[in-house]
């Protein structure tokens, strides 16, 4: 039996199976909705929980810094609260996200995430540099230095030989934030882009199919690493008004033959292995890829951590798997070459299932707000009516397949907050999908689709528009 100390960005993220011997003594959630001027230790479900407030009330950079500084900064607390719930030094320590190295010498860690080596992999800068050390095809580009000028923008269109690109900011940033479609005649219109002080690669728009996945790499004894890759899925995302390239949510399904993804794993372990030898980087690792009609593949993000993907397979494998260890808990805390051939062999066993979107419905705070519509998780009824979306509760569900009639009704986990103030992130819900209605609101609602999906949320949750800022 092991008792484990986990560090989350909301509470309940970490489950452990009803029949494990193990147990999880406390928890320490990092979380913008923290309103407190200091850590504050709270009795939540039955566990202790210590709640630490953080300095940015932007999920996206919550993600790739915000977390860790939150933990480095409340160091002196976090210590005294982890001690206090295991004084005899026993609990393993285990975080979801990146994290200081002081936090990893307070107690026994697996494949422990250390978050300025994360940090260092995931700023977009280190992209290339190891890209050619892995000989792996990198796009044609061109860099700015700030100030982003309109000038500027159009000679790197010239250099590159193209009216339309996609336009990246160097810096730590996640969820396509950064990113822009750049087009020779709508730079003016790129108003954030243009007042960056990051600087800028533009790249040619080789198509806008993308994808990513979620890779494991666990330390070996022979001083290499095995690599464990989850299912790949297409990204969903689109163009807001402001040019900036929305990730919104991915798509489980079957998009290559087994020679296309073999080819695309090769290229992927060989990243992997390089990472591990050069940064002693071990644990989750997101990567995003394009694969091109010419069957070229080109890996243009690295993600240090686990990415916006591990949602969708949470859900896929504790539907699937239900009276076995929850997915987070068989990475997190059962860390050896069984466990994760175990799960190559769930994943791929199951891979006929592995058909359905998850989206996630986010908007920004225009100003301070509260909610009382308390939404319930479960399947609801989504209908169209001249091409506005209602959605409506029908039972209280955990998984996706206790969907009965994939052609109307979803699955939905509305994460709503009693308060909110301007400029937080609002992530009214994430919602999961299986293809004939995915399909049907493709087709009926188009390019729109997000922003109807958003209305909708809204609408049930009785908040006023006027009060959010929708992309």
């Amino acid at each position: 039996m092991s008792n484990y100390i986990a560090i989350q960005l909301f509470p309940g993220q970490f489950q452990l199976s009803e029949n494990s011997t193990d147990r999880l003594i406390a928890t320490i959630v990092v979380s913008h909705f923290n309103r407190h001027p200091a850590p504050k230790p709270i009795d939540y479900q039955g566990i202790r929980t210590l709640l630490v407030p953080t300095s940015t009330n932007n999920m996206s950079e919550l993600s790739v810094s915000g977390y860790a500084q939150a933990l480095d900064h409340y160091a002196t607390a976090i210590t005294q609260f982890i001690n206090e719930q295991d004084p005899q030094s026993q609990a393993i320590l285990i975080s979801y996200l990146p994290a200081p190295h002081m936090l990893s010498r307070l107690r026994h860690t697996y494949c422990y995430q250390h978050s300025d080596t994360a940090q260092k992999i995931e700023h977009k800068s280190a992209l290339i540099p190891i890209l050619k050390a892995c000989n792996a095809a990198i796009i044609p580009y061109h860099e700015i230095q700030p100030p982003i000028t309109i000038d500027a923008c159009n000679n790197a269109l010239n250099h590159i030989a193209t009216n339309t690109a996609v336009a990246q900011k160097l810096g730590l940033f996640s969820g396509g934030n950064g990113t822009y479609l750049l087009e020779k005649n709508k730079i003016a219109s790129s108003v954030d882009l243009l007042n960056s002080d990051h600087p800028l690669k533009v790249m040619p728009d080789l198509g806008r199919e993308s994808y990513g996945t979620q890779l494991y790499i666990n330390p070996e004894n022979n001083g290499d690493c095995s690599v464990l890759i989850f299912p790949i899925a297409r990204q969903i995302y689109y163009i807001a008004d402001n040019n900036k390239i929305i990730f919104q949510g991915n798509q489980l399904g079957s998009f290559f033959s087994d020679q296309q993804k073999n080819k695309i794993h090769s290229q992927l372990r060989k990243i992997a292995h390089f990472l591990y030898r050069e940064y002693k980087y071990c644990g989750l690792l997101g990567m995003d890829f394009l694969y091109t009609k010419e069957s070229d593949i080109y890996i243009v993000d690295l993600n240090a951590r686990a990415a916006a993907l591990m949602s969708s397979l949470v859900m896929f494998h504790d539907s699937y798997y239900p009276k076995e260890q929850p997915l987070l808990q068989k990475i997190f805390c059962q860390q050896n070459q069984d466990t994760l051939m175990a799960l190559d062999t769930f994943f791929n066993a199951h891979k006929e299932h592995q058909q359905f979107s998850r989206r996630s419905l986010n908007v920004i705070a225009k100003h301070n707000f509260t909610t009382k519509n308390k939404l319930p998780m479960g399947i609801y009824q989504l209908d169209i009516i001249d091409k506005k979306i209602t959605l409506t509760f029908k039972k209280h569900a955990y998984a996706i397949n206790e969907i009965s009639n994939p052609e109307k009704e979803l699955l939905c986990f509305p994460f709503l907050m009693p308060e909110y103030k301007q400029g937080d992130s609002v992530l009214l819900s994430e919602i999961y999908i299986e293809p004939p209605l995915e399909e049907h609101l493709q087709q009926t609602i188009g390019e729109d689709l997000n922003k109807k999906l958003l209305t909708a949320m809204i609408n049930l949750a009785t908040i006023e528009p006027s009060m959010l800022e929708i992309e």
